[in-house]
């Protein structure tokens, strides 16, 4: 008897000398910030034109454009320029109070509506506010509200904030094209970040960082979340093993929390505008056809043409395309009644050609 309770003794001395051994590590691991920096190599970043955005303190957006940023174009192949406005949209500014007589849209999206590898003037939006303007015969304005690599619930959390902000909005247009994980800057380009802030405000972001549950089939989904939350919240040690193997691995864009936070933003942003008053529009890319969710109630407008060749679907299409885009939009807009016609206006083929634009 004396026998089992010495071994006993030496068990629990055993066990008791691990578990201080464990926190001493872990604590180690989260005073060196080991823990931190592989969170940081471990998070999906946005790197294109990343000088004309900043870091957003919402804790959806991660970043948005700054405003009176300026990048000109450098004179090379390819090259191009981009202005950001005093209210943060990307163009040739516009009035902060809207004009009398003048219809105001806002464009949100990614990097298709911010316009990648265009100047100012060639993006989407430039162009449809010139298409809009000349075929309904009145002032329209569209603010190019589109930010590179943001997913569909950024461009929602966007859209209510700056309708809550802007004022005498008549339209929201949405065109989204990303897939639902978000992006943050890269760090090395816009120095040091804090994400504590980011996991700590957002509820979805861990399971949408780390969204792979290592006991799920031993324990069940639901168990293994409660518990793999637990470490991530509670153990430097465990954030640094999880943080590793997601960055080793290939990105993984669609998980149920990044869904979910989409879902929740686009229907927030929806009940919102009903309540202001302000339709809201979807603009879908050529691949991508339907409503963001099923749940969506916003007008669809599908820019899938069978017959435009390859070109008329690229992410990132040349200006033409960008300006044919816009033709169609206008068309549709004012078919639809969407934006009301002061004048006549010309059919889509003299609009087009005034503009320079080809539609074959």
């Amino acid at each position: 008897m004396a026998s089992s309770r010495a071994t006993a003794r030496k068990l629990g001395l055993v066990t008791a000398s691990l578990a201080l051994a464990l926190v001493a590590a872990d604590v180690a691991v989260g005073g060196a910030g080991l823990d931190a920096r592989m969170i940081q190599a471990a998070l999906y970043v946005n790197r294109a034109d990343v000088e004309v955005y900043q870091i957003s303190e919402d804790p959806v957006l991660h970043y948005r454009m700054r405003p009176g940023a300026r990048r000109p174009a450098n004179g090379q192949p390819g090259s191009y320029g981009i202005s950001v406005d005093a209210w943060g949209a990307r163009g040739s500014g516009h009035g902060w109070e809207k004009p009398p007589g003048t219809f105001r849209i806002l464009h949100l999206g990614g990097s298709t509506v911010f316009g990648a590898l265009v100047d100012d003037e060639q993006t989407m939006s430039a162009q449809l506010e010139l298409a809009l303007t000349q075929r309904t015969g009145q002032p329209v304005e569209v603010w190019n509200l589109g930010h590179s690599a943001y997913v569909q619930s950024q461009v929602a959390r966007l859209a209510q904030l700056e309708l809550a902000r802007v004022p005498g909005v008549d339209m929201l247009l949405l065109t989204i094209t990303n897939a639902s994980l978000r992006a943050f800057l890269d760090p090395a380009q816009v120095g040091q970040v804090d994400y504590d802030r980011f996991f700590r405000d957002d509820p979805y972001l861990w399971l949408e960082a780390f969204p792979t549950l290592p006991w799920e089939g031993l324990l069940g989904e639901q168990r293994a979340t409660g518990l793999h939350l637990l470490g991530l919240h509670r153990s430097a040690i465990y954030r640094y093993d999880r943080a590793r193997r997601t960055a080793a691995a290939p990105r993984q864009p669609d998980n149920p929390a990044a869904k979910a936070l989409c879902k929740r933003e686009l229907l927030a942003m929806e009940a919102q505008a009903a309540l202001a008053g302000v339709p809201v529009v979807y603009a879908n890319h050529p691949a991508r056809q339907g409503p963001p969710e099923p749940e969506a109630t916003g007008i669809v407008i599908e820019l899938a043409r069978a017959d435009r060749g390859e070109a008329w679907n690229e992410v990132h299409p040349p200006a033409p395309i960008l300006a044919a885009w816009a033709q169609v939009l206008a068309e549709a807009m004012v078919d639809r009644g969407l934006v009301p016609v002061l004048s006549g206006g010309d059919d889509l083929e003299a609009v087009a050609a005034e503009a320079g634009v080809g539609l074959d």
